[in-house]
């Protein structure tokens, strides 16, 4: 009875991990009240979701941040400090690389 019982558990923990990632990449709030505008924010946040879940399975390591939350994600991987400038009719991102700065982020989020 009790490997029944928790058998029964496991698609409940993952409903839950997959209901609290789409709530924080957006999916838990409407921008609009037409039904065709929600409908297309509701397909953008399953392709987020999507993309997520496929950067995750072939880009990290199995481990920590491969089970990590969005927001910790967002914090360590996809928020790096940048420069858009204009310039001979082009546009060029310029990515500051500051390796004290890094490291000091990583060290003060793994604490």
């Amino acid at each position: 009875m009790r490997a029944c019982a928790t058998a029964n558990r496991d698609p409940l923990v993952t409903t839950t991990a997959v209901v609290r990632q789409g709530r924080a990449i957006g999916l838990n709030r409407w921008p609009s009240r037409h039904w065709r505008i929600n409908k297309a924010w509701t397909q953008i946040v399953l392709l987020a979701g999507n993309l997520l879940a496929a950067y995750r399975w072939l880009a990290l390591e199995p481990g920590h941040l491969r089970d990590a939350s969005v927001k910790l994600l967002r914090f360590r991987l996809f928020d790096l400090p940048a420069q858009l400038t204009r310039g001979q009719r082009k546009r060029r991102l310029h990515l500051r690389a500051d390796p004290r700065r890094s490291a000091a982020r990583w060290r003060d989020s793994t604490g």
